[in-house]
């Protein structure tokens, strides 16, 4: 019992001391001072420090606060991959020990090893959900194939979520990383901000919403918006307790083509749910100031996908698997998706 006693305290004492060095960097890293040869704290992680149950208690599981949801298709796997090894160690580090959101994963089109990796992953405890989105549900033009789906996809994906999990909703782009403070302090900005808010994006709301808008709603052009900043579609959050308001209007928008991609538009004069979402918020006396930064997200980190793979899994642990015959899909796969550098030449090579 000495000895049982005496290692499970040398395990805390060596879990604190990871934690602690490992909050270090990460605080460092959020004030930008972090040196330049590690990329992302998305590579670290701190590990649970979990008492067993005694067998005759039973465990309740907290309701997680809130939720985080993304998307991807099968040609932004890297990128979803890299963003849930980001997202768990932000959680982790951000609900140590609190109950912690959930965070869902909606299948846009992925491959078949694809989707075993991600089980895989959520087996593993590092995502709670993962949903396969039923594209027959909706009209025919949010299929990938017709222009990305008009990215109409990504409010009917919140507006589903919801119908299950009404309340605070944050989401991602797989290509849009969350910092802690962030997610710590996610339900006091909303409350501050009566529900909704988003991050700023590039050009004004005039330059990327097509004309065509206006007349769906039947409305003259809004002179007074021309020079508020667009919303960014890759991060929002809103509370459906206090805002519910505006993406019930933006689910309705996405249902109908001659709302959110009117003819005449395209990516050149319009961007479809970033455009609506910013028109649809206005309407509500909600505006987008914030800048990325100050919201709290890294937006269009794709490119470093691969590099922050191997990292967290070099310096923490594999929580994947596949079968023998799904690693020849993934080198298929890498051949037709050649990028470049040695981090894609090792990413997913790794054996458990």
């Amino acid at each position: 019992m000495e000895v049982k006693s005496l290692k499970r305290t040398i395990t805390i004492k060596t879990v604190f001391v990871c934690c602690t060095i490992l909050l270090i960097l990460w605080f460092l890293n959020e004030a930008g001072t972090f040196s330049d040869h590690v990329s992302s704290v998305s590579d670290y992680t701190c590990p649970d420090i979990k008492d067993e149950p005694s067998p005759n208690n039973e465990v309740k599981i907290p309701e997680p606060p809130f939720t985080i949801v993304t998307g991807a298709s099968g040609n932004h796997f890297c990128a979803v991959h890299a963003w849930l090894y980001r997202t768990y160690t932000a959680v982790n580090l951000a609900f140590s020990n609190a109950a912690r959101p959930r965070v869902i994963v909606y299948n846009l089109g992925l491959s078949p090893w694809q989707i075993s990796m991600l089980n895989s992953l959520q087996s593993a405890g590092v995502f709670t959900e993962l949903r396969t989105f039923n594209y027959s549900k909706y009209p025919d033009f949010w299929l990938l194939a017709n222009s990305r789906g008009q990215y109409a996809w990504k409010p009917g994906i919140v507006g589903e979520v919801a119908k299950d999990y009404p309340g605070i909703i944050l989401w991602l782009d797989a290509g849009t990383l969350v910092r802690t403070s962030m997610l710590q302090n996610i339900e006091k900005r909303l409350e501050e901000n009566k529900g909704f808010m988003s991050p700023t994006s590039s050009g004004s709301f005039f330059r990327w919403t097509h004309r065509g808008v206006f007349e769906y709603f039947n409305v003259p052009i809004p002179k007074e918006l021309k020079s508020i900043h667009n919303c960014n579609g890759a991060a929002f959050a809103i509370d459906t307790r206090t805002a519910g308001k505006i993406l019930t209007d933006f689910v309705d928008c996405a249902l109908h083509k001659e709302c959110i991609a009117p003819p005449g538009s395209s990516r050149k004069n319009h961007r479809q749910d970033q455009a609506l979402l910013t028109y649809i918020a206005a309407r509500e006396g909600y505006f987008c100031n914030e800048t990325t930064e100050s919201f709290g997200v890294l937006t269009h980190k794709d490119r470093a996908c691969a590099e922050s793979i191997v990292r967290f899994e070099t310096l923490n642990f594999v929580p994947w698997q596949i079968a023998e015959e799904e690693r020849e899909a993934v080198r298929s796969y890498k051949r037709e998706n050649r990028k470049a550098g040695e981090w894609w030449d090792i990413v997913w090579e790794a054996i458990p």
